[in-house]
């Protein structure tokens, strides 16, 4: 009978330890400030790449008079 009550408490044991790491936890809010400074990196990051005209990529337009 002991032997019973001990296998039937390290399974339930194993369950609850398997149960615990299946849920995640709920991922918090990002804050303004987070939010507002990834954005800005990211308008930075674009602005960094844009290209701007010059002689050197014109692709073929005339050049102005």
């Amino acid at each position: 009978m002991k032997s019973f009550i001990r296998t039937i408490l390290a399974i339930y044991l194993m369950g609850s330890a398997v149960s615990c790491k299946s849920y995640p936890m709920e991922v918090p809010q990002k804050s303004d400030v987070d939010r507002n400074s990834e954005e800005l990196q990211k308008r930075q990051a674009a602005e960094r790449e844009k290209t701007e005209a010059s002689h050197l990529n014109n692709f073929g337009k005339p050049p102005s008079k």
